[in-house]
């Protein structure tokens, strides 16, 4: 399905990433794609030793695949600082984005991925305009084994059905870093599922409803949860590293405009602005439901 595929960005999550879809039985060609050298204080969390230090990353990455992972795949090397308009890359069935940084999309990136909090990020937007081109950060303690989890959960998910799908629709995913590997393909079936049957939604535009990407779809499962539970914590970010958490309380979000109103304001919050957007993520915690709004960190 995917024969030639890129890996853009060979940093912490890029090099797992980029080891992990080089292992995938489909994928016979591989381009890699960063300008940067290896320096030491990339060896904690990637998947460089003390040997590669000075060395480009492609060069690096690209001795580790074919001495250890896999010898028949053909690799391309691409040593320059990629750009969409400028960077000339071979024809790929797949571009994946793993660069720590929160830039614009022109349509030729196919997922964009990146850690916020203990959730893996799946952006497969095609077409996303950014202002200003900021520098991912990681918002919590993420260890070389959750990179490593991350990029397994993604081949894994990059085999289900549901990934031609989600690039086709342009949708995000998310997915948890804690979560088992076989949960995967059930969480995306159930997602898919509601992103394809919307009920009618009718509201009234807000300023700085763009900033949260998929709000669309979580209208109604929020108001659905409000209105079944006496409580429903709201974190802005996820529940252990948040800058804001505020509790509603049951049925006090009754329409579709009381839902955007309300998310709207948290995410334009003066301590919420230093991130361009956020993902709503409904999850469990202590046996109740919450609201994340998980930041566009960019961080990989």
């Amino acid at each position: 399905m995917y024969d030639r595929v890129a890996v853009v960005g060979l940093g912490s999550l890029g090099s797992h990433v980029a080891c992990e879809v080089a292992e995938l039985d489909d994928v016979c060609e591989l381009v890699l794609v960063d300008y940067d050298r290896v320096e030491k204080r990339n060896i904690g969390t990637s998947l460089y030793v003390p040997y590669d230090v000075g060395q480009f990353k492609v060069n690096a990455l690209a001795h580790n695949i074919t001495s250890s992972i896999n010898r028949n795949i053909k690799l391309w090397k691409v040593i320059e600082k990629f750009s969409e308009k400028n960077t000339t890359i071979p024809k790929c069935d797949l571009v994946i984005d793993c660069r720590d940084v929160i830039s614009s999309k022109k349509g030729v990136i196919d997922v964009r991925l990146y850690v916020s909090g203990r959730q893996l990020v799946l952006d497969f937007r095609k077409r996303v305009k950014r202002q200003f081109l900021r520098e991912g950060r990681y918002r919590s303690q993420i260890t070389k084994s959750d990179l490593k989890r991350a990029a397994v959960c993604f081949s894994d998910f990059m085999e289900s059905k549901y990934f031609g799908e989600y690039i086709t629709n342009g949708k995000i995913h998310m997915i948890g870093l804690d979560l088992l590997s076989r949960v995967i393909g059930e969480q995306a079936s159930k997602a898919l599922e509601k992103e394809n049957n919307p009920k009618d939604l009718i509201y009234e535009g807000k300023l700085g409803e763009d900033r949260i990407a998929n709000l669309a779809s979580h209208i109604f499962p929020i108001m659905k949860t409000n209105n079944e539970h006496k409580y429903l914590p709201v974190y802005l970010g996820d529940h252990d590293n948040y800058t804001g958490v505020y509790v509603l309380t049951q049925t006090e979000l009754k329409t579709p405009d009381d839902v955007v109103n309300f998310l709207v304001k948290l995410v334009n919050m003066p301590g919420a602005r230093q991130y361009p957007g956020y993902l709503i993520n409904i999850d469990v915690h202590d046996g109740g439901p919450i609201i994340e709004l998980i930041p566009e960190t960019g961080a990989a």
